[in-house]
Parts: structure tokens; C-alpha cells; sequence
């Protein structure tokens, strides 16, 4: 038998866990058959007193349990009504979490890409039960989730502002429960989990479950989607039959939102041309700036190269100077070398041309004698007698004959 974990009080929900502490710790609650306020659906129609009961297995959460007072086949019949419903520790957890959750993200594939749709949620309800008017049958849903808005928008109109939430552990919706909740409006959104998270989970059922680690664990589960860390991935099972209440608004929003759609791709182009043209403007204005550093660096470098040889010039012009003083200098020292060579140069010539003048006379003063001697030695007796001089050259004729054997 399918155990509960969700009963009413005077039409709301409540959980084993709450009902336990009205009864035990409180008192506001009775036990006794004849006082019962708490039953498995919300349907006067229907409804059976249940009361809540603590795991006698000492494991696993708490539950609700059926009075033996109510007739069997009434109990039968309304545990029928959950055939096919998980209770599993996950599903226990989740369908809590879901139901009290103010916002949350859902995603699903749909029309060829993934939507993501913000969830806004007016109310939650946990184990809730639709009644089919046609066929008078009873469909048990794990949260039913009345909504204040969706974006995009024309979610909340083309789902009548409601949603169905299915939490899969084991097995998914069956066919013919989607159809009908399709058919009333009621759009279906099927959630599964990780194989991993299931089997941690479910690991705690190996003990006893008190309401105090219970709610710890909605804490963890549920804050990741309370801050929209996390956003539930699924499937959107069919598409439900749209109320006339809610067409008209949905094809107004729908339009909307595609022409919002289509001008915010219009301007996602626009910007993404802007951002190329940007980005080639950017680009040249790079290549320009390259183009000028570089060039820069190349000035830069021509004029220090420039200055490198304006410094080799002016080196070598001072080393020129230099040598060129140098020079002079040594020119000026040969100069004076020279000059005092010159000065000794003139000084032997004159003594030398003293000298030739002492030798020319000494010369002629021999040759004079010679020739007196020559003319002493011509005379003949009677000039030897008389004691006169043969006639010889005068001392100007032998400067005369001098000078033309010098010439």
C-alpha cells in the first residue's frame, strides 16, 4: 500500500511531521476516530479520516494511516487513486521543496531549441488531486502550482496559469493521466533526477527520519534553487488544451514577445556589426598605431644613428683639429729646426765664402809670386843688371783670370 505523507486540515495540506506535533505536543488535534480533522484529499466527496503515524520499522519518515472505522472499500478506493505515484524519500522531499518554492527556473526543449522559463508561483501544493468532470475520476499530481506569471510571458497564458509538476525516482506519467490533464488544461512538466542523487537520498531511509533531519534536508535541496543556483532541466509532457479565457491574451503576448524577439535579434545583428566594424576600425587603428610606432622607431632610430655620427664627426673633426695642431706644431718646431739649419747654413757659407776669399788671395798672392818669380827668372843679363822687373800681370788681371776659371 501506497504510504501518504501529505493530509488536509480543514481543506490545506499538512504533513505527518506537523500533524505528529499538533497531536503530541500541542493537543490541538485528537486521535479518536469521532474527533478526525485531517484526511487524505481535499474532496468532501471523498475524503477519509487519516491519522499520522511514526515509522514502526524505524526507518523512513513519517506517514498517515487510515482509520480501521472507515470501510474498506473506501480505502481501496481512494488508495487507488494514488496507483502509480512514487513516494519515495526523493519524491517526499521534492514535491515539498517544489511546493513551497516562490520562484525557480524550469528548462525543457521545445520548437527546436532549449527554453528557459521563470517560474512565479502564487501557491504550491504538494499531493494535490484533480477531479475529471467527465469521467468523475480522480488524478493525483505531485505539485500543483498555481502561478502569478512566467517569463517569457505567453507561458503563463498558454498553460492557464497553472502547472503540474511530476517528480520522476522510478517511473514517469503514464500516458493516459497526461492526456486527460492535457485535456482539463493542465500543462504537465515531468522532473528526474540524477542516479546518484536518488541513491543518496533514498540511503537515508535506512533510518528513522525525524522531522528535524527532514527539514535539513529541504534546506539543502531547496536553497540551490531558491538562490537559482539551480535551474531544473525536464520534459513538458504534450500541450495542454488552452481555456478561451486565457487566447486572447496569449496570441496579444505571444506576438508580442516574438516581435520583441525578432527586434532584439535586429539589434543583437546591429551590435554584432557595430562590434565588427568596431573591431576592423580597431583592428586598422592597431595597424595604424603599429604603423606609427614603428616608423617612430625607425626616426628614432635614424636620428640616433644621426647623432652617433655627428658624434664620429665631431670626433674625428677634433681629432683633426687635433692633428692638424699637431702639425702645425711640428711644422712650426721643423720651422724653427729649419730656420736655425738656415742660420747655421748661412753662417758656414759666409765662413766658407771667407774662406774662399782667404784662399782666392792667398791664391793670387802665390800665383803673383809665381809669376814674379817667373818674370825674375825671364829677365835676361842686362835686366838682371839694371835690377828691373820683367812685365807680369797685375794682381786685377789675376782677379779677372780667376774669375772666369771659376765661371
Amino acid at each position: 500500500m501506497v504510504q501518504k505523507f501529505i493530509g488536509y486540515r480543514n481543506g490545506k495540506p499538512i504533513n505527518a511531521y506537523k500533524a505528529i506535533y499538533l497531536r503530541d505536543v500541542t493537543r490541538e488535534i485528537s486521535t479518536a476516530f469521532c474527533d478526525a480533522e485531517i484526511f487524505d484529499y481535499p474532496d468532501s466527496n471523498i475524503a477519509l479520516p487519516i491519522f499520522p503515524k511514526i515509522n514502526s520499522k524505524g526507518k523512513g519518515t513519517a506517514y498517515y494511516s487510515y482509520y480501521n472505522e472507515s470501510p474498506s472499500e473506501l480505502r481501496i478506493r481512494n488508495t487507488e487513486f494514488m496507483t502509480g505515484s512514487d513516494m519515495t524519500l526523493t519524491h517526499q522531499l521534492f514535491t515539498q521543496i517544489f511546493a513551497n518554492l516562490e520562484e525557480f527556473d524550469i528548462t525543457f526543449y521545445a520548437n527546436g531549441k532549449w527554453q528557459v522559463v521563470q517560474l512565479y508561483v502564487k501557491s504550491g501544493t504538494a499531493e494535490h488531486y484533480i477531479r475529471d468532470p467527465e469521467t468523475g475520476h480522480y488524478y493525483f499530481t505531485d505539485v500543483y502550482l498555481e502561478l502569478e506569471g512566467t517569463y517569457p510571458y505567453h507561458y503563463f497564458y498558454e498553460w492557464n496559469g497553472h502547472l503540474a509538476l511530476e517528480v520522476k525516482v522510478s517511473h514517469g506519467v503514464n500516458k493516459v493521466k497526461k492526456e486527460d490533464l492535457n485535456r482539463l488544461g493542465i500543462p504537465v512538466f515531468e522532473i528526474s533526477f540524477k542516479e546518484t542523487t536518488v541513491n543518496r537520498i533514498e540511503s537515508y531511509q535506512e533510518e528513522t527520519i525525524t522531522e528535524e533531519f527532514f527539514e535539513k534536508l529541504k534546506q539543502r535541496y531547496g536553497r540551490p534553487f531558491k538562490e537559482k543556483t539551480w535551474t531544473r532541466s525536464g520534459k513538458l509532457l504534450g500541450k495542454c488544451r488552452q481555456m478561451p479565457e486565457f487566447e486572447e491574451k496569449f496570441n496579444m503576448i505571444f506576438y508580442f514577445e516574438q516581435q520583441i524577439e525578432e527586434l532584439e535579434n535586429n539589434i543583437k545583428d546591429l551590435n554584432q556589426k557595430a562590434l565588427d566594424i568596431q573591431s576592423e576600425n580597431d583592428s586598422k587603428h592597431k595597424e595604424f598605431e603599429e604603423q606609427l610606432i614603428k616608423e617612430a622607431q625607425e626616426f628614432n632610430s635614424a636620428i640616433e644613428k644621426r647623432k652617433k655620427q655627428v658624434v664620429e664627426l665631431e670626433n674625428n673633426a677634433e681629432f683633426l683639429v687635433n692633428q692638424a695642431e699637431n702639425k702645425k706644431e711640428e711644422i712650426e718646431n721643423s720651422y724653427i729646426d729649419k730656420a736655425e739649419e738656415l742660420s747655421q747654413l748661412y753662417q758656414i757659407k759666409k765662413e766658407r765664402d771667407g774662406f774662399k776669399n782667404q784662399s782666392t788671395m792667398r791664391y793670387l798672392k802665390i800665383k803673383q809670386r809665381d809669376n814674379i818669380i817667373q818674370s825674375l827668372n825671364k829677365r835676361n843679363i842686362i835686366q838682371r843688371i839694371l835690377n828691373t822687373n820683367a812685365e807680369g800681370p797685375s794682381l786685377e788681371e789675376l782677379k779677372e783670370e780667376v774669375t772666369k776659371f771659376k765661371n
